[in-house]
Parts: structure tokens; C-alpha cells; sequence
């Protein structure tokens, strides 16, 4: 045993500090303690903005609610056909009856109008529909709004100055029955270029509902076209040509057939579906 016994004192052995002395080593300590906690806290820093499961959000903002309607939830979705509107034939046959109730009788410039011609009629309607072209409206505002001025002109007679005004309030009627956003009396008195003023726009509105017997929600010829297209698949691709022959029909362009083309609704759309 005594061959395994090392003669070496612990002085004379080589340093294994990477010559260090006891100084040194408190200071080498102390740096690895403090880089241990600068890391620590650089990652504390980074977890900051990750929440721990249950915690709540301490400063997170409430979205405005416009911002949360805008925001799109989920990819658009094609809407279904309605199967009580455009599958139940009581729906058709009922805007059938209907339109027997609010059809203008016959050919009004022989009957009732002595101040105004087709012509005047045809100038209102056409600037009727520059208005509805330019403020972007629904399609069936416009030919809401000349069903309007035709029902109304087949049973009060006017003077020529007060078309224009007549057309105006029609319009104003029916964009507030159809569209998302109704134009404003201001803005229809604005496209007259003065012939109209907005308090007269006001004041025509009632006369005219009282004419129509507040007979407002009626249906027009794109009602029976829609009614037709969901009914015969091949006629979807020709809403835009319908649309257009209706217009084309309610500005005047088929008067030999007055007392036919606006006495129905149901007419125009068939006349627009020949087209």
C-alpha cells in the first residue's frame, strides 16, 4: 500500500482554476449569478405578452363595434332561394291580385292630364333615372318610383311645372321603401338645380301618399322577373338585360301599347323577358 501513496504536497500541484485566484473566482461567481438573472428577466420580458391559461387581459381594448361588423367572421356564404317566396305559387298568384288593385286605367294623357304630354312624362322619368344611375340605387327603386308617378298622374291632374316635383317626391317615397340607404329630400331638391325646393318636396310627399292610399310596398316588374328566374334557371343570367328593357319600357319607348304596358307590372315583365 505503501507504493500507492502520492509524495506530492497539494502546494506544489498545478493550479486547475485557469490560474484564478480566490478574488477572481467570487468575481466569476458573481457574473454567472448576474447573467443568470439578466436572462431570467429577458425572458420574463418575453412571456409578458403571452397569457397563462385563465388569466385575463389586463390592458386589452374593447373593439369598436363598427370594427367587429366590418371584420369578416367567415367567408362568404351564397344566400339560399327563399322557398315561401319563390316555391309557394300563393306568393305569384297573390301579386297577381295584387296589381289589379294599383293598375293605372288606360291611357291617362286622354283621360285625365290636359297640361302634360308622353313627352313631359318621358323627360321626368329619363331624369329620374340619371338621379338613381348617379347615386348608385337599388334596381327596383326606379321603377318603384315611375309606378309611383303613374298611379298618381291617373287620377290627379297637374300642371307641367309641378312634374318635376311629382317625380322628385316618387323617388323620395321609394328609396325609403327600398333601399338600405334612402336619399334625402336635400339631396333630390339638389339634382332639380333649384326647380325644386326641399320644403315643397316636403309638402308634395303627403299629397302623394293620400293619392296612392298609402299603397307604398307594391310590386314592380323585376318582382315578377325574380319570381319568373327562380322558377326557370336559364333567365339568371339575363337579370341585367331584364333590368335594362324595363327601363327602356317604363321611359315611354313602347307607348302605342300604353294602356297594356303600365296598366301591369306583370306586363312590363314580359315585354322586358321578349327582349
Amino acid at each position: 500500500m505503501d507504493n500507492l501513496k502520492c509524495a506530492e504536497h497539494l502546494s506544489d500541484s498545478p493550479s486547475t482554476s485557469m490560474t484564478l485566484n480566490a478574488d477572481s473566482a467570487v468575481v466569476a461567481s458573481h457574473s454567472r449569478r448576474r447573467s443568470v438573472k439578466v436572462t431570467n428577466e429577458a425572458h420574463l420580458h418575453h412571456e409578458h405578452g403571452r397569457l397563462v391559461l385563465g388569466q385575463l387581459p389586463v390592458n386589452r381594448k374593447r373593439a369598436a363595434p363598427s370594427d367587429r361588423l366590418s371584420a369578416a367572421q367567415w367567408p362568404s356564404v351564397l344566400a339560399l332561394s327563399d322557398k315561401a317566396i319563390h316555391q309557394d305559387i300563393r306568393c305569384l298568384d297573390n301579386m297577381f291580385v295584387a296589381q289589379n288593385i294599383t293598375a293605372v286605367s288606360g291611357n291617362y294623357f286622354l283621360s285625365i292630364q290636359t297640361h302634360i304630354t308622353a313627352k313631359h312624362r318621358q323627360q321626368a322619368v329619363e331624369w329620374l333615372l340619371d338621379v338613381c344611375k348617379e347615386e348608385q340605387c337599388e334596381p327596383d327603386v326606379f321603377p318603384l318610383a315611375v309606378s309611383y308617378i303613374d298611379r298618381f298622374l291617373g287620377q290627379q291632374n297637374i300642371f307641367r311645372e309641378n312634374l318635376q316635383a311629382l317625380a322628385s317626391v316618387c323617388l323620395f317615397i321609394a328609396s325609403k321603401v327600398k333601399a338600405p340607404q334612402p336619399l334625402s329630400a336635400s339631396r333630390i331638391a339638389y339634382y332639380t338645380d333649384g326647380g325644386v325646393r326641399l320644403q315643397e318636396i316636403l309638402s308634395w310627399e303627403m299629397l302623394v301618399l293620400s293619392k296612392l292610399n298609402w299603397d307604398v310596398s307594391t310590386s314592380t316588374a323585376l318582382d315578377f322577373l325574380d319570381q319568373v328566374a327562380a322558377r326557370y334557371s336559364a333567365l339568371h343570367g339575363l337579370e341585367g338585360t331584364c333590368r335594362n328593357a324595363v327601363h327602356r319600357i317604363q321611359l315611354g319607348h313602347y307607348l302605342e301599347h300604353f294602356g297594356k304596358v303600365f296598366q301591369y307590372s306583370s306586363k312590363n315583365a314580359w315585354l322586358a323577358s321578349e327582349e
